[in-house]
C-alpha cells in the first residue's frame, strides 16, 4: 500500500505532541512491513523562517530525513499543497486526523480526488469532531481507545473500531537495568489544561520530594518565564524544553502526574511511563481510567488538592505499595494485544478492509 498521512500540524521535531510521535511510529511500522508512506504536515515557526526565506516554487518542501525515516513534505498551507500530493504521488489511501476546518477541507479534497479516507479520531472537543461528515464508501473512522469510539456512538449513532496508539519503544523504554533509579514526580507538558496547578500545589506541599515538568507544545515565552519563576520561588521544582528522547527523562522519574482536566482521550505519556514499570497518578476523567488501568492510582478531578495528595503520599510513602503498582503497570503496558506487532497489523487489517470496500463501491485504487 502506498499510505499519506496528512495533517495541517507541524510534525517532529517541531511539535512533539500525541498525534505526531503516533503517526511517526506507524510510519516506521509500515515501512518496515514494506509499505510506502509519505507524511505531510504543516511548518512550525523555526521551520517557516528557515525555508521561507525564498519563494517556494512549490506548496511545499520536502526536507531531508533527519534520522525520520520516511519522506516528509512540510507545508506552510498543508491545504494548498495536498491536491498536488494526491495528483503526484497518487497515495491508495490517505490517513488524517478527525480535526477543525482546515482538517475537514484536507478530507474533502481527497474524497473529490477519489482517494480513501482513514480519519483518526484523536480528541473529542466538540469544536473538531462537530467536523462530522455523512456516510461515505470512501470514509471510515478509527478510534483510539474506548472512551472515544462511545463518545462517537453517543453524538453520532458510530461505533468504529478501536487502535491504539502505537508508541515506539526505542524513543522511550529503558533496559531493565535501568529502571526504579528515579526520583521525579514528573508532569509532561505544563499547562493549565494538563493539571499543572494542582503539580505546583503538590510541590509546595511536599518540599521534600522533587518535581520536574516537560514542555511538549510548543508554549508562549510568556508563560515559559511564569512556570520558570515559580518553579525558582518553590526550589523543588525543575523545568525542561522539549526533548525528543524521552528515556532521558523517566531515568530520572519515580512517579508520573496526570491531572489533567482536558479529556484525554488516551494519555500517551502514562502508557510511557508504564512501559518503564513507573507508576501514574491521573484524574478519573476521560480515558485515563482505562489507560492507567491497574498500574497507578485515579484522583477525582473536581474534589479539591487532598485526593491527589493522599495519592502521593500513598505511593510515595509505602514502598510495597509503590512495588506491586509498578509491576501492574508494566504487565498493563505490555499486553500482547498492546505491542507493536499486535497495533501494526491490525492498522493494516483496517486499512486493507477499507481499500477493499472502497473497491467494491466502484470507487479507490487497488493496492498492494
Amino acid at each position: 500500500m502506498r499510505i499519506l498521512f496528512a495533517s495541517y500540524v507541524p510534525h517532529l521535531p517541531e511539535s512533539t505532541g500525541g498525534l505526531q510521535t503516533s503517526v511517526d511510529a506507524l510510519a516506521k511500522a509500515l515501512i518496515a512491513r514494506g509499505h510506502e508512506v509519505m507524511v505531510l504536515s504543516g511548518l512550525g515557526k523555526p521551520l517557516r523562517s528557515v525555508i521561507l526565506q525564498e519563494p517556494l516554487r512549490e506548496k511545499f518542501a520536502v526536507l531531508p530525513l533527519d534520522g525520520l525515516g520516511y519522506p516528509l513534505a512540510r507545508a506552510e498551507e498543508p491545504v494548498d499543497a495536498l491536491p498536488g500530493m494526491l495528483a503526484g504521488w497518487q497515495p491508495d489511501i490517505a490517513v488524517l486526523p478527525l480535526g477543525g476546518g482546515a482538517q475537514a477541507a484536507m478530507t474533502v479534497l481527497c474524497l473529490r480526488a477519489k482517494v480513501p479516507v482513514m480519519l483518526m479520531v484523536h480528541n473529542v472537543d466538540l469544536r473538531d469532531v462537530g467536523t462530522q461528515f455523512p456516510e461515505d464508501p470512501l470514509l471510515t473512522r478509527i478510534a483510539n481507545s474506548a472512551f472515544t469510539a462511545r463518545r462517537l456512538e453517543t453524538l453520532f449513532g458510530i461505533s468504529p473500531p478501536i487502535l491504539p496508539p502505537l508508541i515506539d519503544p526505542a524513543t522511550c523504554v529503558l533496559d531493565p537495568a535501568e529502571r526504579g533509579r528515579g526520583d521525579c514526580i514528573l508532569l509532561i507538558n505544563p499547562s493549565i489544561s494538563k493539571g499543572v496547578e494542582i503539580f505546583f500545589r503538590l510541590a509546595a506541599a511536599r518540599p521534600q520530594l522533587r518535581f520536574l515538568a516537560v514542555e511538549s507544545w510548543a508554549i508562549s515565552p510568556e508563560w515559559r518565564v511564569v512556570l520558570h519563576n515559580r518553579a525558582a520561588e518553590l526550589g523543588n521544582v525543575e523545568i525542561m524544553g522539549t526533548i525528543q528522547d524521552m528515556r532521558q527523562v523517566y531515568r530520572r522519574t519515580r512517579l508520573v502526574l496526570m491531572p489533567s482536566s482536558h479529556e484525554e482521550t488516551w494519555g500517551k505519556a502514562a502508557t510511557e511511563a508504564q512501559l518503564n514499570a513507573i507508576p501514574v497518578i491521573a484524574s478519573a476523567r476521560g480515558a485515563l481510567p482505562e489507560t492507567v488501568g491497574p498500574g497507578g492510582l485515579l484522583v477525582p478531578i473536581d474534589q479539591g488538592i487532598d485526593p491527589w495528595l493522599q495519592a502521593l503520599d500513598r505511593l510515595t510513602g509505602d514502598a510495597h505499595f509503590y512495588q506491586a503498582t509498578a509491576k501492574a503497570a508494566l504487565a498493563h503496558a505490555t499486553r500482547e494485544d498492546q505491542s507493536v506487532a499486535a497495533i501494526t497489523q491490525h492498522f493494516i487489517v483496517l486499512l486493507q478492509d477499507h481499500l477493499a470496500r472502497a473497491k467494491a463501491a466502484g470507487r479507490g485504487r487497488d493496492a498492494g
